[in-house]
């Protein structure tokens, strides 16, 4: 099965080949831009299915209605928290060394749904 590259990856590629070509030389090949190329190299790192930048401006937003003390009741507002928390707490349970393996994952992220349903079963 053939790996297909992301597209920071080929736009880096294809740059490569292209100053490679022309006789560049080795020390100004390959230079990463931050815009588009970098960009894209962070919208490809996802903490759940959240990407890093939207993961970064949810935190912006919930620390801020958090410290205002006006966090809306509208449901997109409780979507956006408890899947920001959901993740993060299954990142946690993913990076556990010992009980990774047996579903600490699942596990964190079951604690962390019932404190905030504010029971437990």
């Amino acid at each position: 099965m053939q790996h297909r590259l992301s597209h920071a990856e080929e736009t880096l590629r294809a740059n490569y080949f292209r100053h490679v070509a022309a006789g560049t030389p080795a020390a100004t090949r390959i230079k990463l831009r931050f815009w588009p190329d970098g960009w894209w190299k962070l919208m490809e790192y996802r903490i759940g299915i959240i990407s890093l930048p939207v993961y970064v401006i949810l935190l912006a937003l919930i620390a801020g209605f958090a410290i205002t003390g006006k966090v809306p009741g509208e449901i997109s507002m409780a979507i956006a928290v408890l899947a920001f928390f959901g993740f993060t707490c299954a990142e946690i349970g993913k990076r556990l060394p010992t009980v990774r393996n047996i579903g600490a994952a699942a596990a964190v992220c079951d604690r962390c749904r019932d404190d905030a349903v504010g029971h437990r079963f």
